[in-house]
């Protein structure tokens, strides 16, 4: 909260960069986030502490923190200056997917499995990195907006690189639900009937925003609109059988 509230001091709007400070200060707070989100678990499961209503106050935090790394992110990259608003949408994308589908696979499966390269590890490391290489440029919107190859940015050649990685992440989890309801003899359509509120959420930010320049609207208020409306549609959804464990069980 202290990172993000540095950067939208200094970076309202998403088109103007920070001192070199707030990104140094930013990747010491997304670390110790990092650090502190991967322990918990392994912490409560060896003193036999863990809970439903642990699980959902984990994930809660971690849906929550969806909208603000997000958000810093488009800071970063200072995706306020593009020409459209498709860019913050693909950021937006590339976050909140991977997080909403590793939960709905954990919701069959009975267990979170992450890949040897996830999001939550390998992929919060290279935002670290990336907040680090910025804080020591000497020019930062030059270090993103400089070319990159195939007619691409630096800041677009990332984003399309994440984009990647979900589409493979997400495939993975669809491919992992499939085998364990095949195996449980379980309708699979049921299954993926729990994305349509994701899908929903989705389709909904991109008819608000898709191909408005961010001149045009006010992109932190319309991206906390989505972090909220990701968090109740989405999140809450999935994790209704963890309250209901939490009440009967």
């Amino acid at each position: 909260l202290a990172g993000y509230a540095l950067v939208c001091l200094y970076a309202p709007t998403f088109s103007n960069p920070c001192p070199s400070w707030v990104w140094m200060v930013l990747a010491v707070c997304t670390f110790g986030y990092q650090t502190l989100d991967n322990i918990d678990g392994k912490q409560a499961r060896r003193t036999n502490s863990s809970s439903a209503l642990g699980l959902c106050i984990d994930h809660g935090v971690d849906a929550l923190n969806i909208a603000l790394s997000s958000q810093n992110v488009m800071a970063l990259l200072q995706l306020g200056n593009h020409n459209s608003t498709w860019a913050c949408l693909a950021v937006w994308t590339a976050t909140s997917t991977p997080f909403f589908y590793a939960t709905w696979e954990e919701h069959f499966t009975g267990s979170l499995y992450l890949g040897a390269f996830n999001g939550p590890t390998d992929g919060v490391l290279i935002v670290c990195a990336s907040y680090v290489v910025t804080a020591l440029s000497s020019d930062p919107t030059y270090l993103w907006n400089a070319y990159f190859a195939f007619g691409m940015s630096r800041a677009e050649a990332m984003i399309s690189f994440y984009m990647i990685c979900v589409f493979f992440t997400v495939l993975g989890n669809i491919v992992s639900v499939h085998k364990e309801l095949r195996r449980k003899v379980r309708p699979f359509c049921a299954a993926m009937g729990l994305t349509l509120p994701f899908c929903l959420h989705l389709g909904i930010g991109y008819w608000m925003l898709g191909g408005l320049q961010p001149a045009d609207v006010d992109l932190r208020v319309s991206f906390w609109f989505l972090g909220f409306s990701f968090l109740i549609l989405a999140y809450l959804r999935l994790c209704q059988f963890n309250f209901w464990l939490l009440i009967f069980g």
